[in-house]
């Protein structure tokens, strides 16, 4: 397990939601006005979040260590798609 004062998370904000990497593979969106998790996803076979997530109009778009995107929804956190792996690297 990563020691939660060695995490680096990377941020995104859009209105009322943040949205937050971790090196655990877990991506969470707070609802920043009541300060609760909206929703989680957790890519444990894509590793570390890496630090540019990106957020336009309903996606957010998560790159992971290992080479792969995936696109999440921004409502409820569902995985829309992803590309690349730990083969076929996906340059971010």
């Amino acid at each position: 397990p990563i020691n939660p004062e060695r995490d680096f998370r990377a941020l995104a904000r859009v209105g009322d939601l943040l949205v937050s990497g971790s090196l655990t593979s877990q991506v969470v969106a707070y609802h920043l006005p009541s300060r609760e998790v909206r929703w989680r996803y957790v890519g444990e076979a894509n590793g570390s979040v890496a630090f540019r997530i990106g957020i336009a109009a309903d996606t957010v778009y998560v790159p992971f260590m290992n080479g792969r995107i995936v696109a999440l929804d921004l409502a409820d956190g569902t995985a829309r798609w992803q590309i690349g792996d730990w083969l076929v690297n996906y340059l971010w």
